[in-house]
This record gives structure tokens, sequence and C-alpha cells, in this order.
């Protein structure tokens, strides 16, 4: 079975399809030709498709010794250019996260970066309370589209959610 995702700001879809391989026909002449009064192989009787169980919900890690794990991963977002640019998430927190860093392509963001006008080009929002992690981009430009991650870190491990940033009305190959 072969599944395709797809979305965008009107909505999701997603449409699967299983793939039944035949087998080709011993003289292969007749494939190279338009010529399609060929013998066509025998249907193959159906096969029931095996049941497949669905995975169980993960339980989550014990506390106190626990690498974080995203319990909200950050989204991908599309906005036109000189809006600001939302990437939430929520991050376990017990044990306690030691350190929430955002990076675009690779590079770590600094807060105080500045835009040419010298205002606040980011804002980091983390709440230990709860997790929730948050970095707004005040007001998009073409250089800001891009790879967007947030890392999170205790004295177990790191736990890592990504997101992309679009341009509405750019096209991207």
């Amino acid at each position: 079975m072969y599944c395709a995702r797809g979305n965008n700001e009107f909505g999701q879809a997603k449409s699967c399809a299983k793939l039944t391989l035949v087998e080709a026909p011993s003289d292969r002449s007749s494939l190279a030709t338009n010529d399609h009064t060929a013998a066509k192989p025998e249907p193959q009787p159906e096969r029931p498709e095996p049941q497949r169980e669905q995975p169980e919900p993960q339980p989550e890690p014990e506390s106190s010794s626990a690498a974080p794990y995203f319990h909200i991963d950050i989204q991908t977002c599309e906005v036109n250019e000189g809006e600001p640019a939302c990437f939430q998430g929520q991050v376990s927190n017990d044990p306690p996260v030691e350190s929430v860093t955002w990076s675009k392509d690779g590079l770590v963001l600094e807060e105080e970066t500045t835009t040419s006008s010298g205002d606040l080009k980011y804002y980091f929002e983390y709440r230990t309370a709860d997790g929730y992690c948050a970095l707004v981009v005040v007001e998009v430009e073409d250089a800001d589209e891009g790879l967007y991650s947030v890392a999170a870190k205790n004295d177990f491990g790191v736990a890592q959610s990504d997101a992309l940033l679009f341009l509405k009305g750019k096209f991207t190959y």
C-alpha cells in the first residue's frame, strides 16, 4: 500500500493505492510495439491484504530519567511577505528541559537579531510549566524561507522538531 498526503491553506488530502505486480509476458517483443492485441497476462487471484495492527500509543517515558520529546511538533507555515510567522510546539518537561534552541537551515537563531530598520527579527518563548515553545519571525522576508528547527535538551538527551517556512505566491522548485 502506498499513500501520498498533501496539505495547503485549504486543508489536507490523502490518497492510497495498492500496487499489484503481474508477470511480464515471455515474449517481450510485443511490449515494444503499439500492438495492443498481444496476449495479456491472466489476472492473478486477489490475495487478502494482511491485517495490520494499529500501533499502540507510546507510553510517556518515566520521569526523572528520560530525554525530552515533543507532544506537539512545530508545523510548516506559509505567509505573505511582511507578515509574521509563528512556529509553536510543546515539549515534555519532566525531567526539566535545560535549554530550548531555535535554528534556521542549521544555524542557531539569536533573539537579539534585528531587521534593517533596527526592530527585533525574532521573538522566542518557552514556558517551563507546560513545555510550550514558540518562535515568531516578526516580518517575514524572502531570506526567511527555509527549514526551522527547535531543539530541547536535558541531561538525558535532545528532542528536535522541524518545519518549513514558505512565502505565499512564490514558486519553489
